[in-house]
């Protein structure tokens, strides 16, 4: 079972590690499912007879945490189980709520090396406008992300590159994989790219 399937939509291969599997020895071939309530599950074997399991009770338990925006507690919580599934799902659920800080500790504590930089990346964004249309790209929606940058323009919210305002400009093409969002700040460009993360210059 997956802890967190909507992830199929924004990253797979985190979502293999939301992934929890259970030895089939007890139940045979040919089983069937034909209750699953809570993390209680009922299994008939070939045989006909019934089988009860259980699956883990905690990824209920930070579901309840996240949909109460208890994001200290379910970081507390997944140090206490110290269980890679759970840190996954965490991840992801703190990736889709914008919790850049728990999305960092989470990747962190499942060696993504490679996310948790992005995610340090995305905290330096200057404007929240940016981090917004940077996980946006991130969650697969390119098209989100140059509107939020667009919208916020016509509106006067950003600057055209000079003084203390922000340029923006969206890049189609190759280079950037899916599109290439380039913000100019005071301080210097940023290029927001598809799944690449954020890169200073």
């Amino acid at each position: 079972m997956w802890y967190y399937p909507s992830e199929v939509y924004v990253d797979k291969d985190l979502l293999a590690k939301t992934r929890y599997t259970k030895s089939d020895s007890d139940f045979g071939k040919s089983a069937q499912i034909q209750l699953f309530a809570g993390n209680r599950c009922l299994v008939r074997r070939s045989d006909g007879v019934l089988v009860s399991a259980a699956t883990s009770p905690y990824p209920a338990v930070l579901y309840d945490m996240i949909r109460k925006q208890q994001w200290d507690k379910a970081t507390r919580l997944c140090r206490f189980i110290k269980d890679p599934t759970m840190w996954a799902t965490l991840a992801a659920m703190a990736m889709a709520a914008k919790e850049l800080n728990t999305a960092e500790v989470a990747f962190a504590a499942i060696d993504e090396v490679d996310k948790t930089h992005f995610v340090r990346k995305v905290k330096q964004i200057p404007t929240e406008e940016g981090r917004n249309a940077e996980l946006a790209v991130y969650r697969r929606k390119p098209e989100e992300g140059e509107s939020i940058l667009l919208q916020v323009r016509a509106l006067g919210g950003l600057g055209g590159g000079g003084g203390g305002g922000m340029g923006v400009r969206v890049m189609w093409g190759d280079a950037f994989g899916w599109c290439g969002i380039v913000l100019r700040y005071p301080r210097g460009w940023w290029v927001l790219r598809c799944r690449g993360g954020v890169t200073g210059m």
